[in-house]
């Protein structure tokens, strides 16, 4: 979607890359984090793997952009904190929900 927006936007690819890069970690850290969260609960290979990727990605964040780099670290305490808890479905749902406006807000001040 990114390009796409960047296209109805009239500006090249190149302009939007970092962007459609930040968009395409924090996909795959969520899909790592929300296993640990509801499938592979108790999967310490999935935690330890999660935690992993996310540190790498914040530490490339923390290299790149201010704004990026502490959604980044939120992100890391997360995938760190919160599968020590137990929560339900809806619960990790709305984090997601407000992580990924947190994405969108991070991505302005770019």
């Amino acid at each position: 979607m990114v390009f796409v927006c960047a296209t109805v936007a009239a500006m090249s690819a190149s302009q939007v890359v970092p962007a459609f890069l930040t968009v395409t970690a924090y996909f795959a850290g969520v899909v790592l984090y929300v296993k640990t969260m509801i499938r592979e609960r108790g999967n310490t290979g999935y935690y330890r793997a999660s935690v992993a990727y996310h540190l790498v990605i914040f530490g490339i964040a923390a290299w790149s952009s201010p704004p990026i780099a502490i959604l980044f670290a939120m992100l890391l305490a997360r995938a760190y904190v919160l599968p020590q808890r137990r929560m339900t479905p809806k619960h990790v749902g709305i984090i997601e929900i407000t992580a990924s406006v947190l994405l969108v807000i991070a991505l302005t001040a770019f």
